[in-house]
């Protein structure tokens, strides 16, 4: 379930805001789901550590990992 969504809405700011606590406490955070490349870029601009999508979207989506 999305409470980014409605809560930037209302609280512009509140889901990065969200993201950085959770961070600060040494929490991992998950946004759940990204059915449309607006959303995965939403939660990417969140911070957030992982998106999960229902669809292959989220592969062509996902940055590439650095090469060590």
């Amino acid at each position: 379930m999305d409470f980014f969504g409605p809560a930037e809405q209302q609280q512009p700011g509140s889901g990065a805001a969200f993201v950085a606590a959770a961070h600060s406490l040494g929490l991992r955070t998950f946004a759940d789901p990204a059915n449309t490349p607006a959303d995965w870029n939403f939660f990417a601009s969140l911070g957030v550590d992982a998106i999960y999508s229902t669809i292959p979207m989220g592969v062509q989506l996902q940055p590439a990992f650095p090469e060590p």
